[in-house]
This record gives C-alpha cells, structure tokens and sequence, in this order.
C-alpha cells in the first residue's frame, strides 16, 4: 500500500473535532507509557469510542467500514495461509483474493508495518478495511488461543455522545450506534441543523443542513440501514415494527451542554428515510386547542353514551393524532374500547386494538356483528376504508342503541364531511345518529422575524372577502427560520355538534349549499380561524387558499 506520508491517528480525531488538543497530548502520554498504539490510548482513556474512531479513519481514508465480521462467510484457508503471530499480532484478517490484491479487515488501517508485512508474504498489494478490534478477536478467538493481552470490548466503549445510555448487541447493533454516534458528533461539532440520511440506489446519503443550506458528506453503505434506524426507534422509544411515518423528541448531552433531537422517520420508495432536526433549546410548546374541545365532549357522553362521533382531516397523521387523543379521554375501567385498525398506526391505548386482517369474517356485517357481540361501550374504526366498509345496519342500529361509534374520513371540514356522507347515505341515518364531527388541519405558521406585509390584490381581496385597506404578509427568509420563512405549524380545530337547527337546515338545504349551512352554523370553523390567522400575519394567503377555500 503505497503512502506519500504517515497518516496520523492523532491528526485525524483532531480534524473530525473528536477530541482537543490537551485530550491528545493525555493520548499521546499514555500511548508512550503503555506501549499502546494512539487509537487504543484514545479508547482506554474514553475519550473516543471505537465506532467513532472507526468512522473518522473510514471517512478521512476512504476505505470501507465492515460492520460485521460471519465467522461462517468468511475464507477460513485463506486466514490460515497467513502466520498465526502475524494475525494476532496486528489483528488482521484476510477476506478475499482480488487479482493481484488482496482484501484484508484491519483494526488499524494506519498500520504501515503490518500493510508491508502482509504484502511480503503474500506477494500481492493490500487492500484495507476497517473493522471493530473486537469483532477481529472474536473470529480470531475461534481459529487461535487468544494471548493473555487480547484486545476486549468494554461496556464504557459503547457510549454516545448524546444518544441515552442502552446495551448493544455487539453483532447486531453496533453498526447502528457508530453510525449515529459518529455524525450526531459531527453534524453539532459543524453547528448543523439537521442530518438526512436517504436510502438512494445501493446507497446511503447522509447530509446536513448548515445554516439553511444542505450539504451532502458522504455516501455509505446500505448495511448500515437497518441498524441506524432500528436505533433511533430506540432512542425515541418507538414501535419497532411500525413502517409508518414515526416522530419522536429526545434530549441528548454533547460535551456538557443538552441539546434536542426531532426524530422523523418516514417512507420512501428506496425504503425508510430519517430526518434528525438538533435545537439547541427545548422545541416550542405549541398551543394545542384540541384538549379542551374533546373534553367539552367527552363530559357529556357520561349519561348517554352512544351515536355517531366523526373525526376528519386530509392529513392521516392529523386523524390519528385527534383519534388517540379521544380514545385517551374515554379510556375507563368502565369502558370496554374496540379498535379496529387496518395498518396499526395508531399509538397504544388501554383498549383492544383489532387489525382487519386477523379478522377471518365472511363479510364486514358478519364481522361487524360479532364485534358488537362483545357488548363495547366504544368502537373505533379507525381508517376511512374502514369505517364506509362497515357502514352497515347493525352499525347504524348500534350507534342509535348502545355503542359509540368512531369513525374517520379523510376531508378537510365538518361541511365537506357531511356532504360526501349525504351523497352515498340517507340524511335519516345521520338524523338518528350522528352527533359531532371533530375536525382538523394543519398550516405552516410564516416567521414572525422576517415577515413583511403588502397589499394583496383586488382578485385576492375578492376572493377572500377583505376590506380594501386589509393588509397580508409573506416572509423572505432570515438566520431565525433558516432562511425558510417559517417556524413550525399552526392547528386548528372546529366542532360541529349536530343539534335541531343543523338537522333543520339540511332537511331543507339542496346537497350543493349543505358544506355552506354547516360552515356558517359552526361557531369557530377552521375556515373562520384561518382568515382570521391571515389576518393576524400568522399564515400565507396561499396556505389558506389551497387548504380551506379550495
């Protein structure tokens, strides 16, 4: 392996800001008294892990990583043509025979002496690798008595810079952790936003956004997929098996100071992408004005506990989220709760939560029967597919008799909601049963630092009914809302509760004025909130227009 110069451990961890210069002079002592080499000086002090150091040299060396090392992959023949005190000695392992190189795992791929002693007795150039110490003795181990000094993984080695506390499988999950720990370390030491790590063709890319802009650092191998994943569920305490959209907020340490991490891992046609926002500060507590609306509500279900409650929304997480929260309000020892999800995507509950494909019925009444059969206070179809699939008379028998019934729909309001029902149902059935419909949408709220207001224009004006001197504000961008002019989401929330005027009104309302009657019988609908947010300089007129006029 040819080297115009040394490469240098010490240099390396001090450009990936691992460690400072008085921890490397410490290094450098105990190095020198112990006979250690730097790398494992750096370990035994704990002032890197081994994933860490591992990392830094792949990145900075351009050589691969190897995660695990399969004792039954690999060329044992090969592995023995090689002196034993050479491989243990410098804790090597040859893997394959390429032409006239030969591919070879390394704990210390800056190793010059052990590079030219293995292409002296090979006779072929060496192609390095790295892999963990550990993961080398313990294929070692089973081919050789391992000396007294071998290397050992300590539990003090498996630590984060951040990421809490927890034990590893070493085959497993260390990859997972070594990946995180390595670019949480780099992303804060760069004073990063956010990491994107997005699964592309036979690759990883993992970028970070530095002051709003995003910038592309490596390219890694799809073994470290899984792994890096399966640990930020952990982290974040998610469902494992989910492949849902999942979000999670996690509070880590870094060189004494706290920082906060927003977890989102989401779906892609390649496979699941995680999205990792750093702050600095505790996220904002938004105002959530769902609780109170849903516990106005749920008071009254105490004497007459049954009908129809409907929740809606165009955003699936916006149901879920509103659905979770009411079933939380009706949980009781009292209270039998039914679930019946087709996709699990709803947070636990104290209820029993069914999947439509455990069902083995011959049809959604006979299901929807045995079901009821169980006598529950409370049923929750919990997706829209669902809850027009059930849509049966032993549902509206129940829901006028004995159950509360929850259902969705994916629209953007009450009227919308109500009129979609009233073009495949009779207005008697909604008559009888049905009682609230919850919904809810969600806005991008425009930053307040950057903002600045303008005169919309007589169309816009008309079209949103404003007064001539009404003025409006969009953003241009600043260092606060990196350069997105934006900060976070505004959601708003409105209650249609179905009393004798509404029933009135649709008797005698044809099917294309009914979304307009419910809008203006609805004290504080979305649409009202929204222009009055307009107004405010709250939203832009372009979110408003698309997702409550359109």
């Amino acid at each position: 392996m040819e080297q115009e110069k040394k490469i240098r451990v010490g240099d390396i961890v001090r450009e990936y800001n691992l460690i400072t210069e008085d921890q490397l002079k410490l290094a450098l002592e105990e190095s020198k008294k112990t006979g250690k080499r730097l790398g494992e000086a750096l370990i035994s002090l704990g002032l890197v892990t081994e994933g860490q150091l591992n990392w830094a040299l792949s990145h900075h060396l351009h050589i691969p990583l190897i995660e695990n090392l399969d004792f039954n992959t690999l060329d044992l023949d090969l592995i023995r043509s090689i002196p034993r005190e050479v491989l243990l000695t410098y804790r090597v392992l040859p893997l394959a025979i390429l032409d006239d190189e030969m591919a070879v795992a390394m704990a210390d791929p800056t190793d010059l002496k052990a590079i030219e002693r293995l292409e002296s007795i090979t006779g072929r150039k060496v192609r390095p690798s790295i892999a963990s110490a550990s993961h080398i003795s313990v294929v070692l181990s089973k081919l050789f008595t391992m000396p007294e000094q071998e290397y050992r993984l300590e539990s003090k080695e498996i630590q984060s810079s951040g990421i809490p506390r927890i034990h590893f499988d070493l085959k497993e999950n260390f990859s997972g952790s070594s990946f995180l720990n390595f670019h949480l370390t780099q992303a804060i030491s760069e004073d990063a936003e956010e990491i994107h790590i997005d699964p592309v063709e036979e690759a990883l890319w993992v970028r970070y956004r530095v002051k709003g802009t995003l910038e592309h650092k490596s390219k890694e191998s799809l073994a470290f997929h899984g792994p890096a994943l399966q640990q930020l569920r952990i982290m974040g305490k998610l469902p494992t098996l989910d492949t849902s959209w999942q979000k999670a907020e996690v509070k880590v340490q870094f060189n004494n100071r706290e920082f906060y991490l927003g977890i989102s891992i989401f779906p892609t046609r390649r496979g699941e992408a995680a999205w990792i926002k750093i702050l600095k500060e505790p996220p904002k507590l938004q105002e959530n004005p769902l609780s109170p609306i849903l516990t106005s509500v749920t008071r009254k279900f105490s004497s007459h506990f049954n009908g129809l409650f409907l929740v809606t929304s165009s955003f699936l997480s916006e149901r879920n989220f509103i659905l979770s929260e009411l079933i939380r309000q009706l949980e009781s020892p009292a209270r039998k709760i039914l679930v019946l999800e087709k996709n699990a995507l709803l947070s636990p509950c104290e209820g029993v939560q069914i999947v439509v494909p455990q069902l083995k019925e011959s049809s959604h009444e006979k299901a929807l029967e045995e079901l009821l059969g169980l006598n529950p206070e409370v049923l929750v179809l919990a997706e829209p597919e669902i809850f027009w699939s059930f849509l049966t008379p032993a549902l509206w028998e129940a829901a006028s008799s004995s159950t509360l019934i929850i259902g969705t729909l994916p629209y953007k309001d009450s009227g919308k909601a109500v009129e979609s029902l009233l073009q495949k149902i009779q207005l008697i059935f909604l008559d009888l049963t049905l009682r609230y419909i919850i919904a809810g949408n969600r806005f991008k709220r425009l930053c307040q630092e950057c903002r600045e207001s303008y005169s919309p224009s007589v169309e816009i004006r008309t079209f949103l009914n404003l007064d001539a001197d009404t003025h409006l504000y969009h953003t241009k961008g600043c260092e606060r809302c990196n350069f997105t002019g934006l900060d976070g989401e505004l959601k708003l929330y409105e209650l249609l509760e179905m009393d004798q005027g509404i029933r009135t009104g649709l008797q005698d309302t044809a099917l294309t004025g009914i979304r307009k009657v419910i809008l203006e019988r609805i004290e504080n609908s979305i649409e009202k909130q929204a222009l009055q947010k307009l107004k405010e300089g709250l939203l832009s007129k372009e979110e408003v227009i698309f997702k409550v006029l359109n």
